[in-house]
C-alpha cells in the first residue's frame, strides 16, 4: 500500500492499513489525536477558566510539573515564541535531579506561582514525587498549597479521583484516546500557551488547514515526501535521522526524539533519531545517515546553510523543512506524527506501545526499598563490573548511548562530540530519568548491538517526600541503577563512570 494512501485512510479514520499482528484492536483508542485540533471550543473555553483562575487568586507565573510526553511538547511549543508575547511566564521541572530542584526552587516566587501537575496515566512517580516536594514546600510557609496546585490528567486517573477530593484548585481532564507522545495537541501540550488566547486559536486554525490540505490535494504533500525520503534512505541502511536546526529549534528537536525513538525503537529495529548535536565537519557524520533540516528562511543560519551545501556535495541524504512561523507549531506536530506512522507500518510494528519501558519501572520499585547506601553501593559494584569487562564500543556497534545522571552543562556537548569522533558512532544523549519516557525504550527494544556510555553523579542534596518511604535522592538513584541493571541483564555493552561528589 502506498503512503498516499495510508495517510488519505489515516484522516479518514479508516485503520484497515494495519494489517500488523502487533496493532492493537482498539485503535480508537490510541488514534484520538486526529481529533484534537477540532476542539478547538474546549480550548479556548478552558482558556479563559485558567485565566480567570490566575486573576482571581492574584497568580503571576506558572509551573509546569511533567516527565516525557506529558511535558515535552509544551516545552517544545513555549520554546518557539518570543516571551514578550506572554502574560505569566512559565517554567517547567521535569527532573528529580536534588541539585537541579535545589536551584529551580531558589528561583520560583511560591506565594506567585501555579503549579501545573501534568500525567497522562495520574501515577508517574516522578511527577507524583514532585508534586508531594511542592506541597510540603507550601506545607512550610504555612500556606494552604491546593490553590497554587492544578492538574491536567485523563479521565478517572487517580489524579482525577483526587480532585474529586478538592485536593486541586483546578482539574483538566482529557479522554484517554491517544498516548503521551502524541498528546501535543491535547491540554498536555498546549498549556503553556493556553493562557494566551491568540495564540492558541493560530496554532489551531493553521493545524486544521494543513490537514485540509494534504487531504484535498495529494500530489502536493510535503508530509509524504518526507516520509517517503526517510523510508527510502532506511532502505539504504541509513537510519540514523539526523536532525541539524538553530538552537531555537532545540525542544522541538528532543519532541520529535522522543516521537520517533519511541514510537519505532522496538522488536531489535528504530530509526535511530540524532539532534541537537554539535555541527560536525564532514568527515565526522558517518555513513550510516540521513539528514533533516530545520530552518527559518527569513532568519537563515550561514553556519547551517554551509554544512547543507556540502553534505549535498558529497550526495548525502538531506531534507529541509522552513519553519518559518510558530504559529505553525501544530502543523508540524501533526506532520511528524502522520510520518512516525508511515515509517513504522514500514517497518512493521506498533507505534503505539512501549514494551520494554515497564521492565525498568518494575525494577524501581523492588531497588527503592533499599536505603540509600545500599543503592549507592550497587551502583560502584555495577561500575565495576562494567570496567572488568573492560568493555568499549567496537565496529559493530549499532550506535552508542550517552546516559547522563548528573547535571546539564555546556561540557556535555563537547563530550558526545569527542565520542562521536573517536569511535566513528552516532551518538545518542539522554538525561536521567527523562530519558526513561522517551529514549528509554529505544536502547532496550531497538537494535542489540549499541552500546552504553553512563556517568552518574551522587547529587549533594536531598528533598524529603512526606507521603513517601524514599527521598528524592533515593528515587533518582534507584532509577539509574534500575534502568542499568536491565540493560546488563539484557547484555548491552556498558561502561559506568561513577562520580560520588
Amino acid at each position: 500500500m502506498s503512503e498516499k494512501i495510508i495517510i488519505k485512510k489515516i484522516l479518514s479514520r479508516d485503520f484497515s492499513i494495519f494489517n500488523n499482528d502487533s496493532i492493537p484492536k482498539d485503535l480508537e483508542n490510541v488514534m484520538g489525536w486526529i481529533d484534537l485540533p477540532y476542539e478547538i471550543n474546549l480550548y479556548l473555553n478552558q482558556s479563559e477558566k485558567l485565566n480567570h483562575y490566575m486573576k482571581k487568586n492574584f497568580l503571576e507565573s506558572i509551573v509546569i510539573v511533567g516527565i516525557g510526553g506529558s511535558i515535552n511538547s509544551a516545552k517544545a511549543i513555549y520554546s518557539l515564541f518570543s516571551k514578550k508575547m506572554f502574560r505569566f511566564p512559565v517554567k517547567f521541572i521535569d527532573t528529580i535531579n536534588p541539585d537541579e530542584i535545589q536551584t529551580i526552587f531558589k528561583n520560583i516566587k511560591l506565594k506567585k506561582t501555579l503549579f501545573v501537575i501534568s500525567s497522562k496515566s495520574g501515577t508517574t512517580i516522578e511527577t507524583i514525587s514532585l508534586e508531594n516536594l511542592i506541597r510540603k514546600k507550601y506545607h512550610d510557609l504555612d500556606i494552604n498549597p491546593t490553590l497554587h496546585i492544578i492538574s491536567i490528567t485523563d479521565e478517572n486517573s487517580p489524579l482525577h479521583i483526587r480532585s474529586k477530593k478538592s485536593e486541586f484548585g483546578m482539574i483538566i481532564t482529557t479522554k484517554d484516546k491517544f498516548g503521551g507522545r502524541f498528546s501535543g495537541l491535547s491540554q498536555f501540550g498546549l498549556i503553556s500557551i493556553m493562557l494566551e488566547k491568540k495564540i492558541l486559536y493560530k496554532i489551531l486554525i493553521n493545524t486544521q488547514e494543513y490537514i485540509k490540505k494534504i487531504r484535498n490535494n495529494q500530489n502536493k504533500n510535503h508530509t509524504l515526501e518526507l516520509a517517503k525520503f526517510i523510508i527510502r534512505n532506511l532502505k539504504k541502511g541509513k537510519n540514523k535521522l539526523t536532525i541539524i536546526s538553530p538552537k531555537k529549534y532545540k525542544y522541538f528537536n528532543y519532541w520529535i526524539e522522543q516521537l520517533i525513538a519511541e514510537s519505532t525503537g522496538k522488536k531489535s529495529n528504530a530509526i535511530i533519531p540524532i539532534c541537537n548535536e554539535n555541527l560536525l565537519k564532514l568527515r565526522d557524520y558517518s555513513y550510516d545517515r540521513q539528514f533533516i533540516f530545520i530552518h527559518n528562511s527569513n532568519s537563515p543560519s550561514k553556519k547551517i546553510n554551509q554544512i547543507y551545501r556540502q553534505l549535498n556535495s558529497y550526495n548525502s541524504p538531506t531534507f529541509k523543512i522552513d519553519f518559518y512561523n510558530p504559529n505553525l507549531i501544530g502543523k508540524e506536530m501533526f506532520k511528524w506524527q502522520i510520518i512516525t506512522i508511515l515509517i513504522s507500518e514500514h517497518l512493521k510494528i506498533n507505534p503505539f506501545d512501549q514494551p520494554d519501558v515497564e521492565s525498568s519501572k518494575i525494577n524501581t520499585t523492588k531497588i527503592i526499598k533499599r536505603k540509600l547506601l545500599n543503592v549507592e553501593k550497587s551502583i560502584f559494584d555495577l561500575s565495576k563490573r562494567a570496567k572488568k569487562n573492560n568493555s568499549l564500543p567496537t565496529s559493530q556497534t549499532e550506535y552508542i548511548a550517552l546516559i547522563l545522571f548528573c547535571k546539564n552543562n555546556d561540557k556535555i556537548l563537547q563530550i558526545r562530540e569527542s565520542i562521536t569522533k573517536k569511535y566513528k558512532k552516532c551518538v545518542s544523549i539522554g538525561f536521567g530519568p527523562q530519558y526513561l519516557h522517551s529514549l528509554g525504550q529505544l536502547y532496550k527494544g531497538g537494535p542489540k548491538n549499541n552500546f552504553v556510555f553512563c556517568k552518574i553523579q551522587f547529587p549533594k542534596n536531598d528533598f524529603v517526600l512526606p507521603s513517601f518511604s524514599y527521598s528524592l535522592k533515593e528515587l533518582y538513584l534507584s532509577q539509574a541503577l534500575a534502568d542499568l541493571l536491565e540493560m546488563e541483564k539484557r547484555g548491552i555493552g556498558l561502561n559506568v563512570e561513577v562520580d560520588n561528589l
